[in-house]
């Protein structure tokens, strides 16, 4: 008799190509014994702010993912009904540091990130993205169904993928690459590597909720932290 899930799947929304190297391995690893598909599904930019909305606070987040699901069925010929639950996740970014930790620098070519301030040749405009940013996660947070009625739940990479795994702040595309074909090849060769990797610099608590409210009270230094062993614990 055929496993009513074989046609099932879960889908892993994840900001980029080399969030999805990482991650993948360990998600296929979790949900094989269960004879579910693991589908991920790179947006390509923070869905927390918006793609080209400008850090624009009438955009609405939830129903930006349910139009990255409808993307994802459009081109994958599966059906609404074939996902099982939706899990997110998503880079931080420093969102939650003190505004007084964010320094202007009118040299800064771009944004840098370090573990006890953020530099920026637009230090308000980084204040209000984070606020943004800060508004829309909490909407996430506390949000269980998407699209109506799929499961839904959100981790986090604090300050982002690269730091977490590879204790980098600012690393460019290149970098970024190499570091993902690292982990991807180390988890295909034995995926406890993943489970120990994601047990290492992880909340205290293992309450989902909880472990947001964690990553809040952290407002003088950007953590190397994540919750998404909750989700492989449960």
């Amino acid at each position: 008799m055929m496993n009513k899930n074989l046609k099932k799947a879960v889908l892993i929304l994840v900001e980029g190509p080399t969030d999805e190297t990482v991650v993948k391995p360990g998600f296929e690893d979790f949900f094989l014994s269960k004879d579910i598909k693991v589908k991920i599904y790179p947006i390509r930019y923070d869905i927390t702010l918006g793609n080209g909305h400008s850090y624009n606070k009438t955009y609405n987040i939830k129903n930006e993912i349910t139009n990255k699901i409808k993307d994802f069925l459009s081109y994958s010929r599966l059906k609404k009904s074939d996902i099982l639950e939706v899990i997110e996740l998503i880079d931080i970014d420093g969102c939650y540091l003190a505004d007084e930790l964010i320094e202007e620098d009118s040299s800064a070519s771009h944004i840098t990130y370090s573990k006890d301030c953020i530099k920026t040749s637009n230090r308000e405009s980084i204040i209000y993205r984070n606020e943004l940013k800060r508004h829309n996660i909490d909407q996430l947070i506390h949000t269980d169904k998407v699209y109506l009625d799929i499961p839904y739940s959100i981790y986090f990479f604090s300050s982002n993928l690269e730091n977490y795994f590879f204790n980098d702040y600012n690393c460019d595309v290149e970098t970024k690459i190499d570091y993902s074909f690292k982990k991807f090849e180390l988890y295909k060769e034995n995926i406890a590597n993943f489970y120990h990797d994601i047990n290492q610099n992880k909340t205290k608590s293992a309450n989902y909720l909880f472990s947001w409210d964690e990553l809040k009270e952290i407002k003088d230094y950007i953590p190397r932290l994540s919750n998404l062993f909750i989700f492989f614990n449960k």
